[in-house]
């Protein structure tokens, strides 16, 4: 997000609002990204992360607003994903679903893109479209812990068992509650 074009002044101010971000001082953060905005007004970056900050501290009406600052100048694909985490934070799976496509169609191998859009998919009770974006950040992460939970519930559903072990035995290593992964195993292998 942040490119050759944003001067070296604006660039310098956003460093150190990442900084402040970094130690906790958000409100400090947010001024040095206006700042920042100030010296560049096309900065993209900066304000995903004034969005970013207002998302974390639960003001998701400030979030989604810079977010939508942030696309009057570029539709990058990660702001259209943090647009999509506000609405599906909010429930509203239809927005969110039609900005996580949005970024996915900016960049196809986005594996949060995937994974959200199948996500939204999956708590709709629409498997079969979740299936296809969750197998997508499997593609690119293999060990992805939460896609592999999904499909490895979507296959039990469709009773493909040995699929949903396949996807089990991807991330058993890595799973904090074993008596999940160890009731799965046992329920696929009963069947």
């Amino acid at each position: 997000m942040i490119t050759s074009s944003v001067p070296r002044e604006a660039v310098l101010i956003y460093n150190r609002a990442l900084e402040l971000s970094n130690q906790g001082d958000h409100e400090g953060a947010i001024e040095e990204y206006r700042r920042a905005i100030e010296a560049c007004p096309r900065f993209v970056a900066a304000f995903n992360n004034i969005g970013e900050i207002h998302a974390r501290q639960g003001e998701s009406e400030k979030a989604i607003a810079a977010y939508l600052d942030a696309l009057k100048i570029e539709p990058h694909h990660r702001v259209l994903l943090n647009l999509g985490v506000e609405h599906y934070n909010r429930e509203q799976y239809d927005r969110a679903l039609k900005y996580f496509k949005e970024s996915l169609a900016r960049e196809p191998r986005f594996v949060e893109g995937n994974y959200y859009a199948g996500l939204v998919l999956y708590n709709t009770g629409e498997f079969k479209k979740a299936e296809k974006y969750l197998s997508e950040v499997i593609k690119s992460d293999g060990r992805h812990l939460k896609a592999n939970y999904l499909l490895a519930h979507i296959y039990y559903e469709w009773k493909q068992y040995g699929k949903a072990i396949e996807c089990l035995d991807r991330v058993r290593d890595m799973a904090e509650d074993r008596s999940f992964i160890n009731r799965f195993y046992g329920f696929c292998c009963f069947y």
